[in-house]
């Protein structure tokens, strides 16, 4: 999939997603089972990625 989005977009995006990666990261700190904290691993390691490479399109875009 791949979406083109205005520099607002992507701005308003990457914000979401950072405070969404906070929010996880503070339960995966609190998670007991150990399961359950293993799929909140992965969510995190897919959100930084996509935080990543929104970081890498904006850069190329400004270019």
């Amino acid at each position: 999939m791949q979406i083109d989005l205005s520099a607002d977009e992507g701005a308003v995006v990457t914000e979401i997603l950072t405070s969404a990666l906070g929010e996880l990261r503070e339960e995966i700190y609190k998670a007991e089972v150990a399961e359950y904290k293993t799929r909140l691993k992965h969510r995190e390691a897919v959100l930084t990625s996509l935080l990543s490479r929104l970081a890498a399109g904006s850069t190329t875009s400004s270019a």
